[in-house]
C-alpha cells in the first residue's frame, strides 16, 4: 500500500496542513479513521512528513491502515516568512482554532473514528482542543506524548521564556538575538549533564527550525505552556470523564514526568475516564515526533 501526501490551507481557518491517503481507502464514505497531528513549540506540519510516508502506516499490524492521517501547523507556528502580520495567539485561541479546523476537514471527508495525537507542546494544546470539539465528534483516542506536568518538565518552553524576555531589540533584530540565547542557554544545559548528548543532537534540527518563527509567538505560547503546567494536566483529567467512549494515553520519556502523572491518576479524587499513564523511559524527547516514534505510540 502507498500513501499520497496532499497539502492544502484550510479555507476557513487558514490552517496548512498534509494528509495521506493510503491507495487501499475503503469506497465507501466515512473512512474508517482520520488521525490528526499536532506539533511542539515552533514546529509544523514538516516535522511529521516522514511519519506520513513511512511504509510503517501500511503494515498490516497499524490499526490504522486504512486511515487519513492529517499533520498540520498549529496557527503562530507557521515560518516568520510566510506568516501574516497578526498577534501573537494565546493557547486558547490556537486550540479553538484547530478544533475548528478538525471540524472542518471531518465535514469535509467524514470518519467513523478520529485519533488525536500531540507531541510536546502539541500535547499540552490539545487540552483546549478538546474542550473546543462538539461533543458529536467520534473522538476515539487521543495519545499525548511528552506533555508538561511540572515546572521541571518545561525545559523547552521555560528556557524560549528566558531567552525572548532577555534581549531589548525589537523587530527582526530581537528574533536573531532571542534565538541565538536560547541556544546558549540549551548548550549550558548539555555542558552541565541536564541533558544527554543524544537529545542535544536533535536539538540541532530543532534550533534550525525555530530560527525561521516569530518569537513574539514562540514567547507567549512558551511562556502559558510552562505557567501551570499542573492545572492544565488536571483540566484534561477533569475532561476524561465527559469522554466515556475515549482512550486517554499519556506517554513520557522523562521517568520523573512519568511518576507524576502515575500519581496524579492514584489520587485523583473525581471521576476519570479511560486514561493510562504509558512507559517510553527508553526513549529521547524527539523520538515521539520520528516516523518510529509516531507509528509505535499509535499501534501501542
Amino acid at each position: 500500500m502507498s500513501t499520497a501526501l496532499v497539502s492544502g490551507r484550510c479555507s476557513v481557518t487558514g490552517i496548512p496542513y498534509c494528509w495521506g491517503v493510503p491507495s487501499e481507502l475503503p469506497p465507501e464514505s466515512p473512512a474508517p479513521f482520520a488521525v490528526f497531528l499536532l506539533n511542539g513549540i515552533g514546529l509544523d506540519l514538516e516535522g511529521f512528513r516522514e511519519a506520513l510516508q513511512s511504509p510503517g502506516l501500511a503494515m498490516a499490524r497499524y490499526p490504522y491502515r486504512q486511515g487519513c492521517h492529517v499533520a498540520l501547523t498549529v496557527p503562530g507556528f507557521e515560518d516568520e516568512a510566510g506568516r501574516p502580520p497578526v498577534d501573537p495567539l494565546s493557547m486558547a485561541v490556537q486550540g479553538k482554532q484547530v478544533a475548528e479546523f478538525m471540524e472542518t476537514f471531518l465535514g469535509q471527508h467524514p470518519a467513523r473514528e478520529v485519533i488525536l495525537y500531540g507531541f510536546s507542546f502539541g500535547s499540552d494544546l490539545a487540552v483546549d482542543v478538546l474542550s473546543n470539539l462538539s461533543a458529536g465528534l467520534p473522538l476515539s483516542r487521543m495519545v499525548l506524548t511528552e506533555m508538561n506536568v511540572n515546572a521541571h518538565s518545561c525545559f523547552i518552553t521555560s528556557r524560549i521564556t528566558a531567552a525572548y524576555a532577555a534581549v531589548r531589540r525589537q523587530g527582526p533584530e530581537r528574533n536573531a538575538e532571542a534565538h541565538k540565547g536560547f541556544v546558549s542557554l540549551v548548550v549550558k544545559a548539555n555542558t552541565e549533564g541536564r541533558i544527554s548528548n543524544t537529545l542535544m543532537q536533535d536539538m540541532a534540527h530543532y534550533f534550525r527550525t525555530i530560527a525561521k518563527k516569530d518569537w513574539a509567538q514562540l514567547a507567549l505560547s512558551a511562556q502559558e505552556a510552562s505557567r501551570d503546567p499542573e492545572t492544565q494536566v488536571a483540566r484534561l483529567l477533569g475532561l476524561t470523564a465527559d469522554r466515556p467512549n475515549t482512550h486517554f494515553d499519556l506517554v513520557f520519556s522523562d521517568p520523573q514526568g512519568l511518576r507524576i502523572i502515575q500519581r496524579r491518576l492514584e489520587t485523583w479524587g473525581g471521576s476519570l475516564g479511560r486514561v493510562r499513564a504509558l512507559d517510553a523511559t527508553a526513549h529521547e524527547h524527539f523520538h515521539h515526533m520520528s516516523k518510529a516514534g509516531v507509528l509505535e505510540n499509535l499501534s501501542g
